[in-house]
Parts: C-alpha cells; structure tokens; sequence
C-alpha cells in the first residue's frame, strides 16, 4: 500500500514537471515568434509619383490587408467594391528562415487555387520598421511579384501633409 502511494506520488510530480516544462517551451516559442517585427497587420499600397497626392509623391492605400498572427499563420484579406464585401483571399501557416526570408505554406487560396498546398518563398526587407517590401517568385506559376506594406497602428488616422 505504501509502495502504490510513492508511486502516485512520482507520478504526480512527473506529470507535474511535464507539463510545466511543456508550458516554459510553448512560452518560449510564442515568445520568439510574436516578438519578430513581421507581426501584425499590414495594408498594402502602391507607390505614386504624385497623381494621386497633387503632384507629391506618395503613397496609394490598397483595401488589401495582411494579418501576420504570432501562432505562425497568416490570412489576407481585401474588401471589394461597390458593395464593400470583405473577401479571405489567402491563409495559411508562415516560417520565418532567416533576418531577409519567409515561407508561406498557402493552405486557402480564392485568387490562384493553385497554390495550395504549395510553399512560397518570400524575401523581405524592412524599409522603416513599420514599411516593408516583400518579392517572391512562383515557380508553378511562373509569376514574379514585388509588393509594398505599411504597418496598421492602433492610432488616429491623420491627414496626410
């Protein structure tokens, strides 16, 4: 009777530590991934050369939106006009390869279904901390792309000078 209660008893403190140990590395990983300047949620744009701004060159807010999540999915989204509809266009899951390379892994597509299932190598580079260029290359596709995103900020919005 005795030798069963030690042995409940280690079994409590294995499980015990199992899960505390399981718990320090699922911090750990969270920690390291929602900590990595890629997350969060991004508006695409276009660059202007000043038609749009007046003759000031700037910057045309596209209503295409990409949610960098720091579980390591991702989702984009974009709303359609006339009668505003907000389409899920993309998700899937993403890995971070080094400080200028990702991988989406393309899980649901709407745009191009013959993505899914496909992984798409992203290079990027931050031009500020909160604008970043993005290129890529399919390679099924045949498809080269360069792409422009601004930061979304929890902010007023400003007028533009």
């Amino acid at each position: 009777m005795a030798r069963n209660r030690t042995f409940k008893n280690i079994m409590k403190t294995y499980r015990l530590l199992s899960l505390c140990a399981a718990l320090f590395m699922a911090a750990h990983l969270l920690a390291q991934t929602s900590s990595h300047p890629l997350v969060g949620l991004w508006q695409q744009v276009q660059q202007d050369d000043g038609h749009a701004h007046g003759g000031k060159p700037g910057f045309i807010k596209l209503p295409v939106w990409k949610v960098i999540q720091p579980d390591g999915n991702f989702f984009i989204f974009l709303i359609a006009k006339p009668d505003a509809t907000c389409i899920k266009t993309n998700e899937g899951a993403y890995t971070v390869n080094s400080d200028s390379l990702y991988t989406e892994h393309i899980n649901g597509s709407v745009t191009d279904p013959t993505l899914i299932g496909k992984d798409n190598k992203i290079f990027y580079r931050f031009e500020t901390q909160d604008m970043l260029h993005v290129s890529y290359h399919h390679e099924k596709a045949d498809r080269k792309g360069e792409e422009l995103w601004i930061r979304v900020k929890l902010e007023v919005p400003r007028k533009e000078q």
